[in-house]
């Protein structure tokens, strides 16, 4: 399994959750997104400390 089946499979689990149908295209840009956030976010909070929670 790559990151990009994890989260293919988060957003889709999430869409169907909602009754939300997305393209193709739009299902890629939202990997894009979730998986550069996911990134980001150890960066923007110290995931070593409570701070972040």
């Amino acid at each position: 399994m790559t990151d990009n089946d994890y989260w293919e499979g988060v957003i889709s689990e999430a869409a169907e959750e909602c009754n939300l149908e997305l393209t193709n295209e739009q299902l890629i840009v939202l990997i894009k997104a979730v998986r550069l956030g996911a990134v980001y976010w150890g960066n923007v909070f110290d995931v070593r400390s409570k701070s972040c929670w």
